[in-house]
C-alpha cells in the first residue's frame, strides 16, 4: 500500500510540475529544466538546427542541378537562372505549441443494500445504489512562434560547412523537440528535389529568350516544405474503495495530459529588392522574401492553423 501511495505522490508531483493547466505551460520538458534557460536555449538550438541543414541543402542544391541555357544557339544563362541563385532566399517559420490539461473527477456512490426477494430459484439479492461526483478541469495552452529569412547567397557562403556556435549561447543539449536533432528534419534532402523541380518548365520570363528574372512578382516559382510533430504524454491516478455502504472512484480520480506540437514551414523562392537611401544620400540594397513567397508561406500557415483547429491540436 505504502508503495503504490508513493508511486501516485510521484505522479501527482510531476503533473503539478509540468504544469498540466495549473499554470503557464512550459515549452520545455521536465527533464531540462535544471537549466534555468531551458526554453531559450532550446528555441536558440532549434533555430541552429534549421539554419545548418539548410545550408547543408542549398549547397548540395548547387551542385546537383547546375544548369546552362541557350537560346538561338546562345547561351543566355544569367545569375537568376542557377539552381538556388542568390537572388532567393529561405522564409522559415518554426512553431511550438505546447497544450498542458489537468482534470480532477471525484465521484462516490452510497450502497443500500436491500432485503433479499424471493423468487421460483430462490433468493434474489437487492440494493439500491446512488452515485455522484463533478468535475474540476483547467487548461493551458502554450505558443512560441517565429518567422526569419535567409538568402541564398548567405546560406552558400563557405560552402555547407556550418559553423559551430559558442556553447555558452546555445546551453546543454535539449531534449525537449525533435526539431534539435536537424538530420532528422529531411530538410537537406528536400531541398535539391525542390529546386529541381522549381527549375523544370519555370514559370514565365520578363525577357523575350525566356531567361532571367520572372515575369512578375505574385507568378514567381517557389517550392514550401511542412513537418510537424504531435508528441502526446498523459498520466492518470485510479484509486478505488469499496466498502460496505461506500464505493469511491470508479473512474479515473486524475488525469494529466500534456501534447506538444512542434512545426516547421519552409518556403524557398527569388526574393524581392528594393533601393534605400541613408542620410548621408548613400543607396543600399536591401532584398527580402518576394510576394509569391510570403503568400505561399501565409498560405500554409493558414492551412496548417485550420487544420490544427479542426483535428483540436
Amino acid at each position: 500500500m505504502g508503495r503504490i501511495l508513493n508511486i501516485a505522490i510521484t505522479v501527482v508531483v510531476a503533473g503539478l510540475q509540468s504544469g498540466c493547466g495549473f499554470g503557464v505551460a512550459e515549452v520545455a520538458d521536465i527533464i531540462d529544466r535544471s537549466d534555468p534557460k531551458a526554453r531559450t536555449h532550446l528555441e536558440l538550438q532549434i533555430k541552429q538546427a534549421i539554419f545548418c541543414e539548410l545550408k547543408k541543402g542549398a549547397f548540395d542544391a548547387r551542385t546537383e542541378n547546375s544548369v546552362r541555357r541557350f537560346h538561338q544557339q546562345s547561351e543566355v544563362t544569367s545569375p537568376d537562372d542557377g539552381p538556388f541563385p542568390d537572388t532567393w532566399g529561405a522564409q522559415v517559420s518554426f512553431n511550438l505549441t505546447t497544450d498542458e490539461t489537468s482534470t480532477l473527477t471525484p465521484g462516490v456512490t452510497l450502497n443500500y443494500p436491500r432485503v433479499p426477494g424471493v423468487s421460483n430459484a430462490g433468493a434474489v439479492g437487492r440494493s439500491f445504489n446512488f452515485g455522484f461526483g463533478g468535475t474540476l478541469s483547467t487548461q493551458n495552452v502554450n505558443y512560441d512562434k517565429y518567422d526569419f529569412y535567409w538568402t541564398a547567397a548567405q546560406l552558400t557562403a563557405g560552402g555547407e560547412k556550418c559553423n559551430p556556435m559558442p556553447k555558452e549561447l546555445l546551453g546543454p543539449k535539449s531534449r525537449s523537440s525533435p526539431f534539435v536533432n536537424g538530420a532528422g528534419l529531411g530538410v537537406k534532402e528536400w531541398l535539391p528535389g525542390a529546386v529541381a523541380v522549381v527549375n523544370f518548365r519555370r514559370s514565365s520570363r520578363a525577357a523575350e529568350n525566356g531567361e532571367g528574372k520572372a515575369l512578375g512578382p505574385d507568378t514567381s516559382d517557389s517550392a514550401t516544405y511542412s513537418n510537424k510533430f504531435v508528441i502526446v504524454t498523459s498520466g492518470n491516478i485510479t484509486p478505488t474503495w469499496t466498502l460496505v455502504r461506500v464505493t469511491a472512484n470508479n473512474a479515473a480520480l486524475l488525469d494529466l495530459n500534456r501534447t506538444k506540437t512542434h512545426e516547421l514551414i519552409i518556403t524557398v523562392g527569388p526574393g524581392s529588392f528594393q533601393l534605400e537611401k541613408d542620410k548621408t544620400g548613400k543607396s543600399s540594397v536591401v532584398s527580402g522574401p518576394s510576394q509569391a513567397a510570403l503568400n505561399a508561406q501565409l498560405a500554409a500557415q493558414i492551412g496548417s492553423a485550420v487544420a490544427a483547429a479542426i483535428k483540436g491540436q
